[in-house]
């Protein structure tokens, strides 16, 4: 083998080698952009409601049920 196909046989290896570390790049930026959303979406402080607040959404809610009860009860009379 002489010494220039020696380089070049070197020149495709490296070649190859950058396409390789390229492309593992590219995954890892791919991965990173689609992490970056969901980790600001994970650590988002829940709210505090009050216990007045609870007690209106619970009669609220009692008084939702109640309508959908008369009303199953009036229509299978």
């Amino acid at each position: 083998m002489t010494l220039l196909a020696a380089i070049r046989s070197e020149r495709r290896k490296l070649e190859k080698q950058a396409r390789q570390i390229q492309h593992r790049l590219k995954g890892l930026e791919t991965a990173a952009k689609a992490l970056s959303g969901s980790a600001e979406r994970e650590f988002k402080k829940a709210t505090k409601v009050s216990a007045a607040a609870r007690r209106k959404m619970s009669l609220a809610a009692k008084r939702r049920w109640k309508k959908i009860k008369k009303g199953a009860a009036v229509a299978t009379s």
